[in-house]
């Protein structure tokens, strides 16, 4: 590409040898930095990777403020993030190494969030009305679209006032998330039995929803019609 003085030494030899106006030397410099201008406008867009393949080690949190998780998470794979004031309450989890994606829907179910993305910055926002249940429907009619439990029994379980954590932490090598919704404390005395069984006691002894995704274990909070797994809503991106 020529230098700026090349090309102003270029346009006066033309001027000079009559070949062009200067109306028309104007109109070449133009559209000379016209084309700059559209070629580092592609260099920056193509600069801009999208992190939603970019891997994140495992990951492994005790009632950490879910903003704190986020702004970690982002962090990791260098990307921008706004999460308003109103999303707060802590969160327990510990993640597979995965795909960023993957960490964020997890994390985002269980808390009954969703995002959308304009101009690569992130943006955290709670599913609205996710609280209000459809008319008519008993608890019984709602249940969760998920993979199958894992086929390994889950050991003997005998624990007094016990929380969720102490609950999935019992079961070897189990990856959870559980969200800021989960509360309260349950006694549990149960034999050894399979995943299923044990997801349908956990749903009643903490009154939570309870699914089973790509090898980890949701707890997203009060029995209600929204299904974390099955009905995430349609993500938006706006890329201007």
């Amino acid at each position: 590409m020529p230098q700026p003085r090349r090309l102003s030494a270029a346009l006066g030899t033309h001027l000079a040898e009559g070949e062009a106006s200067p109306t028309e030397a104007i109109q070449c410099a133009m559209r000379v930095l016209l084309l700059i201008a559209v070629l580092l406008l592609a260099l920056s867009v193509h600069g801009q990777e999208d992190p939603a393949n970019k891997q994140v080690p495992e990951l492994n949190y005790r009632d950490a403020e879910i903003r704190t998780v986020l702004n970690d998470l982002f962090h990791k794979v260098g990307t921008k993030v706004v999460i308003p004031a109103r999303v707060t309450g802590s969160v327990s989890l510990r993640l597979p190494p995965q795909r960023f994606d993957s960490d964020l829907q997890d994390i985002l179910r269980c808390a009954t969030l969703t995002y959308r993305v304009e101009d690569w910055v992130y943006e955290i926002i709670p599913v609205p009305n996710a609280h209000a249940p459809e008319p008519g429907v008993a608890a019984a009619d709602q249940s969760l679209t998920q993979d199958r439990f894992p086929k390994t029994p889950v050991p003997a379980i005998d624990i007094l006032h016990c929380r969720a954590i102490d609950i999935l932490e019992r079961i070897q090598g189990a990856y959870y998330v559980i969200g800021p919704e989960v509360g309260g404390l349950a006694t549990f005395d149960v034999p050894a039995m399979s995943a299923d069984k044990l997801a349908a006691f956990i749903r009643i002894g903490f009154d939570t929803e309870v699914g089973y995704l790509r090898g980890v274990w949701l707890l997203s909070g009060p029995f209600r019609k929204y299904d974390p797994v099955a009905e995430m809503p349609p993500l938006v991106f706006v890329h201007q």
